[in-house]
């Protein structure tokens, strides 16, 4: 309400609140103009938010940080348990549990951690990692036995995968292809019987649902992404060169059953590597090489024994790993200044709060004093701070919305004209404010796009048709609008706290 929420949120808020209440897979930034996007990662957090009764932007930070990650990390722990050699000899849980976390959080000393920001690609890296054991037991010997309930199970997980992030499915599918051709025989005839309906699978859900759909195909940009984003780039290069080099020691000296399972890691890392160094998709690659750390992490735990030896896995006690793991996060800048960071964003909140109610400075308050007062149950400075934004102009827009009764409303819509200056310069980055409606609110703007004369940048794909941005508008004018999208009834926000309604006549 004060604008400084992150884009992102905003972003992806708005979409689950199209989904889940229009049904419309839509920004809501002009009616319900459509788009492409993976949608699965919406969906579960918008209805995580109506089950704990919680707007959709915080069960965005809810269902992530209490829910996701930590079940992310059990899952990592449960893929490493389960792809297990089927003769390796019982070793103790902790190493299971630990040792991938030492090596998720080594990972991220260098690399990026999307896995802890992007929601959608956590949820999807939480499928995979189900997925890798479900590979394993197609390895086996028998799979013969009972290929329909296996493939069944690959079918249904691939599509979750695919909804949450596509290009972790696209990677998820070449891999589980060449097992399966593997498992019937590695002929011409069978490799088209399973590379034909699984393109056929495949291609449909990622033209349908991949915002980036026409982008795979734009040509060849060799190592564009080393070269732009090198932290981004390198650490995942290396993960994914340590899987092919443990992959190959597992080769030579496994059973049938684990020489499957390496060659179908070493699939899974030319799948990663591939797209992110040749094609030209220097902005998403990221989304493909760090799958190959995943599975790097994974491979190298679940073989450890194998690829080390007994003798230095042994050396690997619990309270080893426990004192690597706290000394590499500590030595990791993201991690061991978090609590900064949030103490410096709280403050300027505070900051920002102040501004926009036209106060003074106050007095001096130390980030950390400001962090202790915003965070302790009970502080008065809660309850001051949510009452000093309510008078905000985006608090009042807020409330000027919810007492409309849009809350509730499936066939209302915002229109708010150019000259409501208050409601257009609410968002420290202007790009924010046409998803001020659609994210916290969950009703769609008309003509919702910042004013032109504004001349701000749009945080979205370009779907929007050149009249989109907020300009003078008849009632007639908006009525016709809201019909495109069946909606018929047209709230016009005229300052923050003033707002009047159309009952549009139905057609």
């Amino acid at each position: 309400m004060i604008g400084t929420q992150h884009l992102d949120t905003f972003f992806h808020a708005a979409i689950a609140n199209m989904l889940l209440k229009y049904g419309a897979l839509s920004f809501g930034l002009d009616g319900l103009t459509p788009i492409k996007y993976h949608v699965l990662s919406h969906i579960w957090l918008g209805c995580f938010g109506i089950w704990l009764r919680v707007p959709t932007l915080d069960a965005y930070y809810i269902g992530t940080q209490i829910v996701a990650i930590p079940v992310l990390f059990f899952n990592l722990a449960l893929a490493v348990h389960l792809l297990r050699p089927t003769k390796a000899e019982s070793f103790d849980g902790a190493f299971v549990t630990l040792v991938p976390l030492l090596l998720l959080v080594t990972a991220d000393l260098w690399g990026w951690t999307s896995y802890l920001v992007s929601e959608s690609y956590c949820l999807s890296i939480i499928l995979l990692l189900l997925a890798f054991p479900l590979l394993a037991e197609i390895a086996e010997d028998d799979f013969r036995l009972r290929p329909g309930l296996q493939i069944a199970a690959l079918v249904i997980t691939g599509i979750l995968i695919q909804l949450s992030k596509v290009s972790v499915g696209v990677i998820f599918w070449g891999a589980t292809g060449y097992l399966l051709w593997r498992q019937q025989g590695l002929t011409l005839r069978n490799l088209i019987a399973l590379a034909l309906p699984i393109l056929l699978l495949v291609a449909p859900l990622a033209a349908i649902f991949s915002p980036d759909a026409g982008s795979y195909s734009r040509g060849f940009s060799l190592f564009r992404f080393v070269v732009d984003y090198p932290r981004g780039a390198w650490p995942n290069i290396a993960a994914n060169l340590v899987l092919l080099c443990a992959a190959a020691k597992v080769w030579l000296s496994g059973s049938a059953r684990d020489r499957k399972v390496a060659e179908t890691f070493v699939i899974l890392v030319i799948g990663c590597l591939v797209p992110a160094l040749l094609l030209d998709i220097y902005d998403t690659a990221y989304y493909f090489v760090n799958v190959g750390t995943w599975g790097c992490i994974v491979f190298v735990s679940a073989y450890g024994p194998a690829i080390l030896g007994e003798q230095r896995v042994r050396l690997l006690t619990p309270a080893i790993v426990i004192l690597a793991i706290v000394l590499v996060a500590l030595a990791t800048g993201e991690k061991r200044n978090s609590l900064k960071k949030v103490a410096l964003q709280l403050e300027d909140l505070r900051t920002r709060m102040r501004m926009l109610n036209g106060e003074s400075a106050g007095p001096n308050i130390t980030p950390w004093q400001g962090l202790f007062e915003l965070v302790a149950p009970g502080h008065p400075a809660r309850t001051a701070l949510a009452t000093d934004i309510k008078r905000t102009p985006g608090g009042q827009a807020k409330q000027t919305l919810l007492s409309a009764g849009l809350a509730q409303d499936r066939y209302a819509a915002v229109f708010v004209p150019p000259d409501n200056s208050a409601f257009w310069s609410t968002n420290v980055d202007c790009r924010g404010n046409p998803f001020f409606a659609s994210a916290i609110i969950g009703v769609p703007l008309l003509r919702g796009l910042t004013p032109s004369a504004l001349k701000c940048g749009l945080y979205s794909p370009p779907v929007y048709l050149p009249d989109a941005s907020s300009a003078p508008t008849t009632d007639a004018q908006l009525c016709s609008r809201a019909a495109k999208s069946n909606l018929t009834t047209v709230i016009v926000m005229e300052a923050p706290a003033i707002a009047r309604r159309i009952d549009c006549p139905l057609k």
